[in-house]
């Protein structure tokens, strides 16, 4: 793989290597290459994005020669060269690219969602051969197209995504890096007819079809496929959103996505909704969702944007649906298609007046592709499922696609970490697809990546990358600026734009990140909105970037749990509750449960508390505290639970017997206790049979008299690593043990828990450190929201 035309972007150090050329492996990409020969840091680490922002402004050649024997009959031998027809196929080129075999062009490619087949009979020869493939810039072919077609409005300030068939999300999002580039992303053979092929990418990454049945409870089949609903009827649904996992080819196997759709599962979940600003996803990917009995809301691959609707793109559009739909009909797990994300309520309401103030008179901004060409598309190729024209949708044009009342909804307008003044409350959608709260990476994922601010003097030796691919130079500081331990100084000077890392204390909170995680803030609002608001409405401010990490991640936690549990609470009004989001790109700031090194945060241990199929759940309800029971199982929930006021000390008040009396796959308000005479001192207790116990709190924490963290702690080996058994001698909330802090890859059985004075939990720890290590510095990795802003 070489570079090739003009390169006035390109950092002079650089410019000989890539002209020369550098190894490339296939299925893969222009960034992995340059990665692996040491041109480029990985954009995961430190700055290291901006440094290499010049790729994506690139042409880039890839070159390989083949041989077909003249003789024998193997796999690449005359029988070949006999048959009626011989195709070179492309599984994924993405994306601006022109093909030659032997020197001669053959064909083109401008959609990373479909693939390409090319007729090259007479062209194949006996003996060697050569393929070269040029990709063009996608940066500059996007532009080159606004130029052409007229601009059309995106999200944000990003590049315009909107005209290109190409992962918009690579352009930059606001959970992700701005890495647009472009290789063979796919498998590459050739086949003849009658079949023979021949694979060409012998570094191929191939998986087979899985071969078990679908695994769905009865429940979600209906005439053969599970419905989600917006009309209060079916199965309640239960999930999370798909970006693409990390950033690369190499971060997307069918292992490591395996794992995260494993995950899903674990947590309770039954929905993932495939994201409209990713791509499809392999066939693998869905005979795991099949296997699982995960059902896919499956998006067409359009977000946040007005699309053109001329050519190419329309026919570019109509052959990728048309192709997809075919593909991805036979898997069981697809119960929805979905014409996209956000495009709508972009249109009608954002920025001001909404997208369609910023159009030119008759501009086209894709209401053809979603109400015209992709149902029809959908009756001709797979009448059996369901299609829902956008993400927010209400049903109809005329009533606003992020109504409540209708549809399903995307509520970016609640406060779900509020569960004191009675917001959150005020808003029962009923279907919601899209929520969430912002955290950070976990700190094992942020110090291998270089962005956990150290003290002064602290060095970052020992960081290891999060993808086993990456070599050693891509996370150590260099010579040239590649970053992952350069100070801001001496990174503002090797930046192309030095100024990114210029006013970035725009709130306390980035202060404490240190300018390389702040610099990864890309949220609407800011840190302001995603950290300071919420911090210093609920805690005591932190002292320092270790007290911050933990507040910003149990506020996630809490917001998911409340959210989940709010919506379930208010079935069948609302039938679905879908967490912006489950997995990552790359470390940093975003809403996952799941961080890009495969690392649960709190929330995950969150989530699946609420999406347990029998929970109890308190919520504010005209000034009092509302008992909630939801049973998702089936059978009837009849038994008997208790009710009391409880003050720091555990002594109850108010103690009452709650009748709960659930029928199948329902919810049922339970009862209510009045309100609590002292909020500073007492807080209502819910607890039953076979479920965990509820602690509702009526104020946020810093208004509760101040008494630190008082614990004992006993460690024990068990079975792959060890178990620490924590008693409480005060009122402990949202104890989290940060294990990682100690071993980056144990993994905790429980996390953020409340215990009263005198109760015990047992938390389990996977891990190889030694039993000795964790004792000693066990009672600094137990963490509970008390200490916060504590003095010491």
């Amino acid at each position: 793989m070489r570079a090739v035309g003009d390169l006035p972007r390109v950092p002079p150090h650089v410019r000989d290597r890539i002209v020369a050329g550098v190894p490339a492996k296939v299925p893969g990409c222009v960034h992995e290459d340059l990665i692996r020969a040491g041109v480029i840091g990985d954009p995961r680490v430190g700055m290291n994005e901006e440094l290499c922002a010049w790729v994506g402004w690139v042409d880039w050649r890839y070159e390989a020669a083949f041989e077909v024997s003249d003789a024998g009959q193997g796999p690449s031998g005359p029988a070949l060269l006999r048959c009626n027809e011989i195709d070179l196929v492309f599984d994924s080129l993405d994306t601006i690219a022109a093909i030659e075999l032997n020197g001669v062009p053959i064909g083109s490619a401008q959609n990373e969602f479909t693939p390409h087949r090319f007729s090259v009979r007479g062209l194949v020869n006996p003996g060697r051969n050569t393929l070269a493939i040029t990709f063009s810039s996608p940066l500059r072919y996007i532009a080159a197209e606004s130029a052409r077609l007229g601009p059309r409005p995106v999200n944000g300030d990003w590049s315009p995504y909107n005209m290109i068939r190409k992962c918009a999300s690579s352009f930059e999002w606001d959970w992700g890096p701005r890495v647009a580039g472009c290789g063979i992303t796919g498998e590459v053979m050739l086949e003849g007819s009658p079949r023979h092929a021949i694979h060409l990418d012998a570094a191929k990454h191939a998986m087979g079809a899985v071969d078990c049945p679908a695994t769905f409870p009865p429940e979600f089949m209906n005439a053969g496929h599970a419905r989600p609903h917006f009309d209060g009827a079916g199965v309640f649904c239960l999930g999370a959103n798909w970006i693409p996992e990390g950033l690369f080819p190499s971060d997307r196997t069918p292992e490591t996505v395996r794992a995260r759709l494993q995950d899903a599962r674990d947590c309770g979940m039954n929905m993932i909704r495939v994201w409209g600003g990713g791509r499809y996803e392999p066939d693998w990917f869905y005979d795991i969702c099949d296997e699982l009995g995960l059902m896919v809301w499956q998006d067409f691959m359009f977000a946040c944007a007005c699309y053109p609707e001329e050519e190419p793109i329309r026919s570019q559009v109509e052959a990728e649906s048309r192709y997809q739909v075919a593909r991805l009909s036979r898997h069981p797990s697809v119960v929805l298609w979905c014409g996209g994300n956000e495009n709508h309520w972009a249109y009608q309401s954002w920025g001001n007046g909404g997208f369609k103030t910023k159009l030119a008179p008759g501009q086209t901004w894709g209401h053809g592709y979603w109400h015209a060409l992709l149902p029809r598309i959908i009756a001709e190729v797979d009448p059996s499922r369901p299609y829902w024209h956008d993400s927010p949708w209400s049903g109809d044009e005329s009533i606003h696609p992020n109504d409540t009342d209708k549809g399903d909804r995307h509520s970016w307008d609640v406060n779900y970490w509020d569960t004191w003044s009675g917001e959150y409350q005020k808003v029962i959608p009923r279907f919601c697809s899209e929520f969430g709260q912002q955290s950070p990476s976990n700190y094992a994922t942020l110090k291998e990546a270089g962005l956990a601010p150290l003290p002064e003097g602290g060095d970052r030796r020992g960081l290891r990358s999060t993808n086993p691919g990456v070599p050693p130079h891509a996370i150590a500081p260099s010579t040239e600026g590649s970053a992952a331990g350069s100070s801001t100084g001496s990174l503002a000077a090797a930046l192309p734009n030095p100024s990114l890392v210029e006013g970035l204390s725009d709130s306390w909170s980035a202060g404490l990140m240190g300018s390389m995680l702040a610099h990864r803030q890309r949220g609407p609002g800011g840190n302001k909105r995603w950290y300071d608001d919420p911090i210093d409405a609920v805690f005591r401010r932190p002292r320092d970037f270790d007290e911050w990490h933990f507040a910003a991640q149990v506020i996630q936690a809490r917001a998911i749990r409340t959210g989940v549990e709010w919506h379930r609470v208010n079935r069948p009004r609302c039938m679905g509750t879908l967490i912006w989001q489950l997995n990552d790109a790359w470390p940093g700031l975003s809403w996952s449960l799941i961080d890009s090194a495969g690392r649960k945060k709190p929330a995950w241990y969150a989530a699946r508390a609420a999406m347990r199929p029998r929970i109890l759940s308190v919520h504010l309800v005209d000034g009092s505290p509302a008992l909630f029971a939801v049973n998702d199982t089936d059978a009837d929930w009849r038994t008997q639970g208790i009710a009391w006021i409880a003050d720091a000390d555990a002594v109850r008040r108010d103690e009452r017997a709650i009748q709960i009396d659930v029928p199948a796959r329902s919810a049922s308000r339970i009862g209510t206790l009045e309100a609590i005479a002292d909020w500073r001192t007492q807080h209502a207790v819910l607890e039953a049979p076979g479920v965990e116990t509820v602690r509702w709190f009526g104020i946020p924490d810093w208004e509760v008299p101040h008494a630190r963290a008082a614990f004992d702690a006993i460690v024990s080996g068990v079975d792959g690593g060890i178990a620490v058994e924590i008693t409480t001698q005060r009122l402990m909330r949202d104890i989290v043990v940060l294990g990682d802090r100690i071993d980056p890859d144990s993994e905790c059985d429980e996390q953020v828990f409340t215990l009263s004075p005198g109760e015990h939990r047992i938390v389990r720890i996977r891990t190889s450190e030694s039993i000795e290590k964790w004792r000693d510095c066990i009672a600094g990795l137990i963490r509970c929201t008390s200490d916060i802003g504590s003095p010491a």
